[in-house]
């Protein structure tokens, strides 16, 4: 009985805590978000093929446009870009410049596209190197090198791979390597594989070790041949790659390349009731309880984050 009136005080409190804390109306906002920014950025046009014209949809809501280019040269056209390409991704390097990859379903169109971003209100389109679509892009802080991730994406590509089990099947896949130190002729100086598909992302990282690495996440699907829904995954390259980036200061060679030092088997790859276990990124941080340590955060899809000692 000598806890009674403790316990009552505390729910007493509880309740009182409950009523000072305002509670967020999310209702109001979305309401006055649909109202400000809807009339501006579903926008009327009698174009029958104007919802995939960029140049009918400027609308804008608590953000201003400061400068634009369209990665393949100075007209500010987006048209400019092939009809069957598009960019997939940017780094930006600490050298004063943007980089871009490109990609296509039917290998037309990929590489890097060079912008130099010193005046953001102008920025210059200044070169672009052909290569193979890429999903994924990162570039050293001194803008040296690039590292593009090409992955097999085309169903039809997937569908004879999983017929003749044959890695070498189509398209080549995994991370070339691009040599931007000259911003007007980048050159790809090497390609590392990486069966069966290639990477989906990858993450370049310095270390407080002094060493530099890139994170590679790797995994291959399996698809259904009549729908292209996935139906499955293949356990032995659902991983995490560690590269280190060694880089080579006499010109003798290509000038850097990629070491694998370390990785990470998704655990579970396939666990029952149909959910997909793969790596779909990364990144890096100290950890917040002990600066000494790194710790590697993988996102796992269906199956929430991996922390990993990256020490």
């Amino acid at each position: 009985m000598k806890w009674a009136p403790l316990v009552l005080v505390a729910i007493l409190a509880a309740g009182c805590l409950n009523q000072q804390v305002p509670r967020t109306d999310f209702g109001a906002i979305e309401t006055t978000v649909t109202t400000k920014a809807v009339p501006a950025l579903e926008l009327e046009h009698s174009e029958a093929d104007g919802h995939f014209r960029a140049n009918l949809h400027a609308g804008a809501h608590n953000l201003d446009l400061v400068g634009y280019n369209n990665g393949m040269d100075d007209s500010g056209d987006p048209s400019a870009i092939p009809a069957t390409g598009w960019f997939t991704e940017l780094a930006i390097g600490e050298d004063g410049f943007a980089y871009l990859s490109g990609f296509s379903d039917d290998g037309s169109f990929g590489g890097l596209s060079i912008i130099d971003i010193g005046d953001p209100a102008n920025p210059r389109f200044v070169s672009h190197a052909d290569g193979l679509p890429g999903v994924d892009l990162e570039v050293d802080p001194e803008g040296q090198y690039a590292y593009l991730a090409t992955q097999r994406t085309d169903v039809d590509s997937l569908t004879v791979l999983q017929r003749t089990m044959d890695p070498l099947t189509a398209l080549p896949r995994g991370i070339a390597i691009y040599d931007i130190s000259d911003k007007r002729s980048p050159a790809e100086v090497g390609f590392v594989p990486l069966p069966v598909n290639g990477p989906h992302t990858i993450t370049y990282v310095r270390h407080p070790n002094g060493d530099d690495y890139l994170l590679a996440c790797t995994y291959d699907l399996i698809t259904d041949p009549t729908t292209s829904a996935i139906a499955g995954v293949v356990p032995v390259t659902q991983r995490l790659l560690v590269f280190l980036v060694l880089k080579d200061p006499t010109g003798s060679g290509p000038g850097v390349s990629l070491l694998p030092v370390a990785q990470y088997q998704v655990l579970d790859p396939q666990p029952p009731g149909g959910d997909l276990v793969f790596p779909h990124d990364a990144r890096v941080a100290a950890d917040p309880t002990d600066p000494e340590r790194i710790l590697l955060y993988l996102a796992d899809w269906d199956r929430g984050v991996q922390i990993l000692d990256f020490t």
